[in-house]
């Protein structure tokens, strides 16, 4: 949202700590989900889901960097007052240029989740746990 606005003109205090407290919103649900899915497998038998990186799942990497966002948020809303207005983007062609891409990656990849999950769980209302096909495609065939 901060990127989006800086594109537009200064970005004042208030929508800087908006800004950031979307984000909090944002990494709360999505940790809440990841860790979700890290209580599925916590079960000592359970071998967990998919491979690891580093020891560690996915899903685990995904509930680490989510709380991390929220503590990276946090921080910005105490220095939200010493945020001078934000313009950089509108005044560098080369910061506008790289708002725009940072915008259009962070919509790739939205999109991209989006078809992902649809095509996991296909028109069923519940995805399950430990998804081994595509269920879109098998409901088809």
């Amino acid at each position: 949202m901060i990127i989006a606005r800086s594109r537009k003109g200064p970005v004042g205090t208030a929508e800087f700590a908006s800004g950031w407290g979307i984000a909090i919103v944002s990494a709360l649900i999505g940790s809440t989900v990841s860790g979700a899915q890290v209580l599925m497998h916590i079960v000592p038998p359970d071998t967990g889901y998919a491979g690891a990186l580093f020891g560690l799942h996915l899903y685990t990497w995904a509930a680490i960097t989510f709380l991390t966002a929220v503590l990276a948020a946090g921080v910005n809303l105490v220095l939200a007052r010493e945020a001078r207005p934000l313009d950089a983007a509108r005044t560098s062609p080369a910061l506008h240029r790289a708002a725009t891409v940072t915008l259009a990656v962070l919509a790739f990849f939205a999109v991209t989740n989006l078809v992902a999950c649809f095509l996991l769980q296909g028109f069923h209302w519940q995805m399950p746990g430990d998804p081994t096909g595509y269920r879109f495609f098998s409901d088809l065939f």
